[in-house]
């Protein structure tokens, strides 16, 4: 692979660079990922937001099998979930139990959701929460993000598993005036207050009975984004324009709740049925690194499997895409984006979505058929099938058939000929 040194200051390799209609498949154009390497975690560990909310199970107080009374916050915050709040006081409690993961380790977790849940085989529906001492409010203007891990246990009843209604936390008034996030064993879900510019959304995914990691990450401002991961993959992504979640965007006569829904009206069928190990809420947004970082240390932690990709192993920052006149470094760009390398290459399940990054909107869209299609665009609007055939302006938009047989497709306009698709990985300011 050769080198080149951008104008940007960014030093570069050259990945992967074929004739326009040379087929380019995912293995070709996989970000450099070196396995001995994929749990290794930096010696400097890098800078997190302060944190508004820190749940541990392993620092709950009492006996295995008995009801929680307090679970301490540990962010500084002091902001403790009790059972004996103003509204979680008439519901009963969650249990502190034990979960045995893949590698053998034993963790303690609380469970929720059950009659007699400290028994090997709990009766599932019964309502149980925890309510912090103080709503929990977003304090400064980029997002917040929240880390959960968790697990949904058989409940005997099917329909729990991809049900729409299983609560982790919440606050404010659904879904008008609040925030939360809903996991069960096959979804997960999250909103921000829709009448401020959030938004209400989450998809399916893998029926699972191991403990996973849930993110929700929500950015502030124009061209905001709260998106939804497990485990390191996206869940779902939505467009938001939200300034924050304070209280002017939320419902202040409800209670920031652990485990069910803030709000009375259904709170008796809006409860999670499940284990929790951690729940944090990060006051701020975790960098692509950190949250590597922060996925690698949970995953070693629990025994999670993460997927390699998601791992945040490579050794470069950006990734540059273009289209390029001829073969080798000294052609120009018809047109070309530089994005960060985990962005460039996140899975997205929209086809008719971008999702903005460094000024630019990326896509990596792996279809549903045989084939899907990556490359970028100038807004969020494209149009997937498989390839981006959307046409407000066309000169800025670059989209490519991949793991198909045919190559292309457009760089700019849809003429292609002579041009070069190149994929650069780099590092620089």
């Amino acid at each position: 692979m050769s080198e080149v040194v951008l104008t940007a200051g960014l030093t570069c390799i050259t990945k992967y660079q074929q004739p326009y209609d040379h087929a380019t498949y995912s293995t070709d154009v996989k970000p450099l990922e070196l396995p001995s390497k994929l749990l290794e975690l930096p010696s400097k560990l890098l800078e997190l937001p302060s944190k508004l909310l820190e749940l541990k199970a392993s620092g709950i107080a009492g006996s295995v099998g008995a009801a929680i009374g307090t679970w301490s916050d540990t962010s500084g915050k002091s902001n403790h979930a009790s059972s004996s709040g103003s509204v979680s006081n008439s519901h009963a409690s969650p249990v502190l139990v034990e979960h045995t993961d893949s590698q053998g380790s034993v963790h303690k977790v609380a469970r929720f959701g059950c009659s007699d849940c400290a028994s090997a085989s709990p009766t599932w529906g019964t309502l149980t929460s925890l309510q912090t001492t103080s709503q929990v409010f977003s304090t400064q203007s980029d997002g917040l993000e929240a880390w959960a891990v968790l697990r949904n246990p058989d409940t005997g009843d099917a329909s729990d598993d991809t049900a729409a209604s299983r609560f982790v936390f919440d606050f404010g008034d659904t879904t008008n005036r609040g925030y939360g996030l809903k996991c069960s064993a096959g979804k997960v879900e999250g909103y921000t207050p829709i009448a401020s510019g959030g938004k209400y959304d989450g998809g399916v995914t893998t029926v699972t009975r191991s403990l996973t990691i849930v993110r929700m990450r929500v950015v502030f401002g124009s061209g905001g984004v709260m998106r939804l991961e497990q485990n390191g993959q996206l869940v779902q992504s939505a467009s938001i324009n939200l300034a924050g979640l304070t209280a002017s965007q939320i419902d202040t006569s409800q209670e920031f709740l652990i485990g069910s829904q803030s709000k009375s009206y259904n709170r008796n069928s809006r409860f999670f049925k499940g284990e929790m190990a951690e729940l944090t809420l990060y006051d701020g947004l975790l960098s692509d690194d950190a949250a590597a970082q922060q996925l690698a240390q949970l995953a070693a932690l629990y025994g999670i499997s993460i997927p390699d990709s998601n791992r945040g192993a490579s050794d470069y920052a950006y990734v540059l895409l273009g289209a390029r006149y001829g073969y080798g470094n000294s052609g120009n760009f018809k047109v070309a984006a530089i994005g960060d390398y985990h962005s460039v290459f996140a899975s997205t399940s929209s086809s008719s979505t971008a999702y903005l990054n460094r000024g630019t909107y990326w896509y990596h869209y792996p279809g549903t058929g045989s084939g899907g299609s990556m490359g970028f665009a100038p807004n969020a609007a494209v149009s997937l099938s498989p390839a981006d055939t959307a046409s407000p302006e066309d000169n800025t938009r670059m989209s490519w058939h991949l793991d198909q047989s045919s190559g292309g497709y457009r760089a700019g306009s849809t003429d292609v000929s002579a041009l070069y698709k190149v994929v650069l990985y780099c590092n620089g300011e």
